[in-house]
């Protein structure tokens, strides 16, 4: 997880872990806007704010608890 000052964010594929869908997906929803964050502009790493993958699991009834 890394740290910013607008907030924790983390890697597309923890973000696809706590969702249960697959890195692609994940990567696809941070491109089309589904989930928040940042792009590196040198490496093009996306790094996908927690906060976002946290409201989209409360948005779809997902257990939030677990990754609390």
């Amino acid at each position: 997880m890394k740290k910013d000052k607008d907030g924790e964010y983390i890697s597309t594929k923890e973000a696809g872990k706590m969702l249960g869908i697959s890195l692609s997906t994940a990567m696809r929803y941070f491109d089309n806007g589904i989930l928040k964050g940042k792009k590196h502009p040198i490496t093009n790493w996306r790094y996908v704010s927690r906060e976002s993958v946290l409201s989209l699991m409360k948005k779809y009834g997902m257990k939030v608890e677990d990754w609390d």
